[in-house]
C-alpha cells in the first residue's frame, strides 16, 4: 500500500515511462541482490521487490491503455482478463501436470 501511494506521488511529477523503467530496473537489481546474499539483507531486499512492482502495476496499465480512444474500455477490460487468467492459470498448472 504504501508503495501505491508513493508511487502515485511520484506518477504526478514523472512521466509514467521513465517511472516504470526505474522501478523495474531496481526490481530486477533487487532480485540478484537477493539471489547474492542471505539472512535479513536477501529477505529486506525481496521484501522490497513488492514495493517496486506496486509501483510498476499502475505504470503498466496506464501505458497499456493510454491513446486507445473510443476502445479504452475494452483494452482496459483485456489487461484485467490477462491478469485474472494469468492467476487461474498459474493456480492451476501446478495441479494439472
Amino acid at each position: 500500500m504504501v508503495g501505491r501511494f508513493v508511487g502515485s506521488a511520484i506518477l504526478q511529477k514523472v512521466r509514467t515511462g521513465t517511472v516504470l523503467g526505474i522501478a523495474a530496473a531496481t526490481a530486477c537489481l533487487l532480485v540478484c541482490i537477493s539471489m547474492l546474499t542471505f539472512g535479513h539483507f536477501a529477505m529486506w531486499s525481496i521484501l522490497l521487490v513488492g514495493f517496486f512492482n506496486s509501483i510498476m502495476f499502475p505504470s503498466i496499465f496506464t501505458l497499456g491503455i493510454a491513446e486507445l480512444g473510443p476502445l479504452t474500455g475494452d483494452g482496459s477490460g483485456l489487461l484485467i482478463m490477462a491478469i485474472v487468467g494469468g492467476a487461474i492459470y498459474s493456480g492451476a498448472s501446478g495441479r494439472l501436470g
